[in-house]
Formats: structure tokens, sequence, C-alpha cells
């Protein structure tokens, strides 16, 4: 495992900027709470990193049919990236809350491990949470993740570690058990969290150093993540092309005025996924070109062509917000026709850079084989 010096990445750099108030941090709520976990054990991975060996790269969509009107959603990351990422690290961790106890029971659990002087990610519906709710409006976002830890100074609160809310250094317990035990749809977070393993296990470990995060390691979660996506059939690429196909067919089988009012609905609805689910706007494609410029410059790793094409898949995917935004004044149709139009091209160049960097990452793995390395690690 690489315990490098807080100086040394850029990235890091940022992180510690951002939980300062003063930068931008590059990644999401999730990863942000993960990478600030494994930061006070004096494990140094910024999210992009994170993000990268828990392969996290996707595209999944369903039909959430938990608000008055059915709406198509959409996701290009994993959900399980987080924990992937500990399990590949060896880096234990332990999972609380239960949707079927009480809130109390809950609020117990929590602070029981906060008095044992852990940190806890969360999982919470951002409407809940004063500071976020008067920053983006009372829209619920149940996929939103903080860090808590116990607050000396005050019974009645915590103390708090949000990526949306930087300055913020306490959270009101009410605050923290209302946006936990949210049932809003989609992604309610039904009371979940976790903690890392105790710092005696954790020190044991790094001593041992058995794990380390190297330029094999990567090449191993770029390779398994990019076969994932290219050849899994309810996800990944040939989900994406499910997607274009069926929204294809949908506008097409109805003029009526309630149809285009419902696609006005379901297109606004999946630009906001698209542009503030993470920090670069651009549906995590951007942050994967992070990682893989991070992982060439700090771990020698080469991806030269995928950086490239992932940066300018990254540009497709904010030219598609950005156009819709451009044309949100025409009739439905129009941004219909410019939704498919931006979709197909994007779906052409996520097939592209996904097999440049699938063979650039088995090329990797080829030559650690060649000078003596093992290809399963």
């Amino acid at each position: 495992m690489l315990f490098y010096p807080r100086s040394i990445s850029p990235l890091y750099s940022s992180i510690l900027a951002r939980r300062q108030g003063t930068d931008m941090e590059i990644g999401d709520c999730r990863l942000s709470a993960i990478s600030y976990l494994l930061y006070r054990d004096n494990i140094m991975l910024p999210p992009v990193m994170c993000f990268g060996l828990g392969e996290g790269y996707d595209f999944s969509f369903w039909v959430e049919r938990s608000g008055r009107v059915p709406l198509i959603a959409i996701m290009g990351r994993t959900t399980d990236c987080e924990s992937h990422l500990l399990n590949r690290l060896g880096v234990s961790f332990v999972d609380i809350g239960d949707s079927s106890a009480t809130a109390q029971s809950n609020k117990q659990e929590l602070e029981s491990v906060l008095d044992e002087g852990r940190c806890v990610a969360l999982t919470v519906d951002r409407y809940y949470l004063k500071a976020l709710r008067d920053k983006f409006g009372p829209t619920h976002c149940g996929f939103h993740s903080l860090v808590v830890f116990k607050n000396t100074d005050n019974d009645d609160c915590y103390g708090v570690r949000d990526v949306l809310a930087p300055d913020i250094d306490t959270i009101s317990k009410t605050e923290v058990s209302q946006a936990r035990s949210s049932a809003i749809h989609p992604f309610p977070p039904l009371y979940r969290g976790c903690y890392l393993s105790d710092q005696a296990e954790l020190a044991k470990r790094q001593q041992a150093t058995s794990q380390v995060v190297d330029a094999h390691m990567i090449y191993q979660a770029v390779e398994s993540n990019m076969k994932q996506y290219r050849c899994a059939d309810t996800r990944g690429i040939h989900a994406l092309q499910s997607f274009v196909d069926q929204f294809a067919h949908v506008t097409k089988s109805s003029t009526s005025s309630l149809k285009k009012l419902f696609l006005k609905v379901q297109i606004d609805f999946i630009v906001q996924m698209i542009a503030e689910v993470d920090d670069t706007h651009s549906f995590h494609r951007l942050l994967y070109k992070h990682f893989l410029q991070e992982s060439q410059d700090r771990y020698d790793c080469a991806f030269p062509q995928a950086i490239r094409e992932f940066s300018y898949l990254g540009s497709l995917w904010e030219a598609l917000v950005n156009k819709l935004a451009d044309v949100k004044a025409l009739p439905t149709d129009a941004r219909v026709t410019t939704l498919l139009d931006e979709l197909r091209k994007i779906l052409e160049y996520e097939d592209k850079a996904s097999r440049t960097l699938l063979a650039e990452a088995e090329s990797g793995l080829d030559t650690d084989m060649t000078n003596g390395g093992s290809r399963n690690g």
C-alpha cells in the first residue's frame, strides 16, 4: 500500500485545499468520503485513485417508479466502487445501519462507534441537511455521503467533513438522523454507513505493506473494469446502446402533449444526473481520465492514447449537457433530436476509448510478465 508524503501529489494537495474550503477537489462525495477515511489512517489516496482502483467506471439505467411519474435514471459509476476499493487494498471495514430498526436504534449504534474514536462515512439524503438545502435548493438526493466523528465541544452536534460544504465543521445530530432515515427514491439512504478497521490492526498491516499500490495493481484494475464495461450484458457499453435504442423508440411511439411533457421532464432529469453527480460534470468520464493521468504521472503506467481519448470523451458528455441547455427553449422534439444525436456520438467514442484503454492495460500486464512478474499479482 502506498503511503506517500502529502506534499508529493498535486491531486492530494487539492484534497487538503478543499477540506480547508479554498479549492475544489476532483471526485464525488462518496469517493471523497472514503478517501478521507483512508487519509485519517495515513493512507494517501486521492478520490480519483479510489475511483480507478475501485473499478468505478460504468453505465447503467433503470426505470425509477417511486415518484408520481416513472423516469429513466442513468448512472456513470458503479455503486460498489468504494467497497471494491477497500477489498483490493486489503483494508477491512465494517458496515453499520439497519433499515428494519428505528431511527433511535441506528443513532445509538452510530454514537457507540463514534465514542470509540472512529470516523464513519454515512449515506444521507442531502435535502435534510440545512447547509446543502440552502446551497442546492430543497431537492432530495439520497446518494450523498459525508464523514462524521465525535464532537467533544457540543453534545448536540457531530464533527463533520462534507465535500459539498467544506466550511462546515459541525452538523446537528437531528439533521443527520433525518437525513439517514429518508426513504425517498432513487437511492434511499436506509441508515447505511461504514468505518475502517481498528488502529492496531491497521498499523500491523501498514508495517507489513502486503498490499502495494503500484503500476501492476492499476493495470489489473483497469483491465478488469474495461472487460466488465465492454462485456457485461446489462450494464456498461451494452446498456448504453440499449438506452439509446429504447429512448429513440419511446420518443417515436407517441406525439401526444402528455408524452411531450413527460419527455421534457425526462430530459431535464437526465441532464441533472450527468452534470451534478461529480465535480467534473462529465458523467465521471473526466474523473476517470484524471485517474489515468495520475497513474501515468505517479506510478509509471503507460496510458498515452487512452488519456487523450478519455479527455475527448469527457468533453462529449459536457457538450451534451451544454447543447441541451442551448435548446431548452425550443420544442421538445428538437431537444430529443439533440439528445439522441449526441448520445450516438458518445456511444461510438465510448467503444473506441474503452477498447484503446483495455489494450494499453493488457500491454502493461504483458510487459510485467516479460519482466518476471505475474499477470494475476
